[in-house]
């Protein structure tokens, strides 16, 4: 009976999202395909927004620290308002807010984005930040919920981990209003700094690799584990995730391989995730 509720809420979801999938393989079994199919799409999307939203944090505030300035205007978009606030007192950094605005949406780092993100200062280290998600949208989503961030490496803009137990993702039918909900929870992506391109100190050149794990629940109750089995890897100058495996458990299904490259810029940059589960393999645009 489960199964058969997870299909039917699957092929309702598929049609409320354009998932631009194409399929490399033989279908031997239709309906375990599609069982698969949905669930995967969504938790790889949730993986590359959540991957966009902590490399936007990481290139707009923790790259910019130690500004003097109120408002981060070096390598951000027109449509970004990154305002930086500071305890009157001590004059120390309190918060930055990075203000994508309401109406048209804000490109930026290769993300879409429409809302708040709130980084606020937890030590007089600037270690530590507590980040809020204010009517954030990304792509067909609206996103809710906190993330922590710790600095690990020396500084802003190196090693870090961020992590959440109160995310959510959500599609709203704009015809029917009805709400579609996606809970997340312990989310934790733990990244490391590899390098920059030109050897500066710029982000819009900086490598990382970086694992992340997740739990997730599909709207009629089934769930998935997301889980990095190979190092991933990201470039500002790509924008995306071009490198490096994932899989995705599914409950009472089985368990699938997301490979989204072999980490080069050139051969890699394309957004394509394959992926190979109970013998089909299909590849996806993120």
């Amino acid at each position: 009976m489960k199964k058969i509720n997870l299909l039917v809420t699957t092929i309702i979801l598929f049609f409320a999202i354009s998932f631009h999938s194409c399929s490399t393989g033989s279908d031997p079994q239709p309906t375990v395909n599609d069982m698969f199919k949905i669930p995967i799409n969504y938790a790889l999307r949730f993986a590359n927004v959540t991957n966009d939203i902590a490399m936007e944090v990481n290139a707009i505030a923790l790259n910019h620290l130690k500004t003097t300035n109120n408002r981060i205007k070096s390598n951000v978009p027109e449509c970004l308002k990154a305002l930086v606030y500071r305890n009157q007192t001590s004059k120390t950094l309190d918060s930055i807010v990075m203000d994508y605005g309401d109406r048209r949406i804000c490109y930026s780092n290769g993300a879409e984005f429409l809302g708040r993100i709130v980084v606020k200062s937890a030590d007089d280290n600037l270690k530590k930040f507590n980040v809020t998600l204010k009517r954030l949208k990304s792509r067909y989503f609206s996103i809710s919920g906190d993330f922590e961030i710790i600095i690990t490496g020396n500084k802003g803009g190196d090693d870090f981990t961020i992590s959440s137990a109160n995310l959510k993702y959500v599609i709203t039918d704009k015809t029917t209003d009805k709400v579609t909900e996606f809970p997340i929870s312990n989310y934790k992506s733990t990244y490391k700094f590899i390098r920059s391109e030109k050897e500066d100190r710029d982000y819009i050149d900086d490598v990382f690799t970086f694992t992340s794990s997740f739990d997730g629940v599909m709207p009629d109750g089934a769930t998935y584990a997301f889980s990095t089995e190979e190092d991933l890897k990201y470039t500002y100058q790509c924008k995306n995730i071009l490198g490096g495996k994932a899989a995705i458990e599914l409950s009472d299904l089985g368990k699938a391989i997301a490979d989204f490259g072999g980490g080069d810029v050139d051969r890699d940059c394309n957004k394509k995730v394959s992926i190979s589960v109970e013998g089909i393999e299909y590849s996806i645009d993120l």
